[in-house]
């Protein structure tokens, strides 16, 4: 009995080691080829591989900087360069008008939204504006005047309230420094 079973055992492994490919998990068969789209404003890498480390200029068979083989895989770059100036004007520009538009949702004084529709005498590219696409000039926020960003010098109680809002309370702040809560720019 003991080797019936035995060789009932034997066969059926040897009956499961078969090659079918059946039940293996295969996919869709026949799909096209997958091809990422170019992100907008974005250059494709491709991988690569470079060498680094000083290969030429090393002190005769001194060794301090062997020289070794670096792979790279792809990746997408910006298109364009920009400089830490720049983009340190465009991260205020993105505060400035955050803080415009809350200050004008907050009805402060000076800094409330400009009303293209009761303009008395429009000029011609706001009136075409105003007849064809007439959502987009309900409102405008007013550019002209300066936003105040020295504590003590805020000009009003509403305009404090405002701009005090969109920095970290006190208890989150890091050793005492005042700095705009990033969670308030959405």
């Amino acid at each position: 009995m003991k080797k019936l079973l035995l060789g009932l055992t034997s066969a059926a492994l040897l009956a499961s080691c078969g090659g079918s490919d059946q039940g293996e998990l295969v996919g869709v068969q026949n799909r096209p080829t997958w091809y990422p789209s170019e992100p907008y404003g974005m250059v494709y890498i491709p991988q690569g591989s470079f060498t680094m480390g000083n290969h030429d200029e090393d002190v005769p068979y001194a060794y301090t900087a062997p020289a070794k083989a670096v792979s790279v895989a792809s990746f997408y770059m910006d298109q364009t360069e920009i400089t830490n100036n720049e983009y340190r004007q465009f991260v205020q520009w993105v505060r400035d008008s955050i803080a415009r538009v809350r200050l004008a949702e907050g009805l402060v004084e000076d800094f409330e939204y400009i009303d293209f529709a009761d303009l008395e005498d429009p000029t011609y590219y706001q009136d075409y504006v105003a007849l064809n696409y007439p959502d987009s000039m309900m409102r405008r926020l007013n550019w002209d005047p300066f936003l105040e960003w020295e504590k003590n010098r805020y000009p009003s109680a509403e305009y404090t309230e405002v701009i005090e809002g969109m920095y970290l309370p006190p208890e989150e702040q890091w050793l005492g420094y005042r700095q705009l809560d990033t969670r308030q720019l959405n």
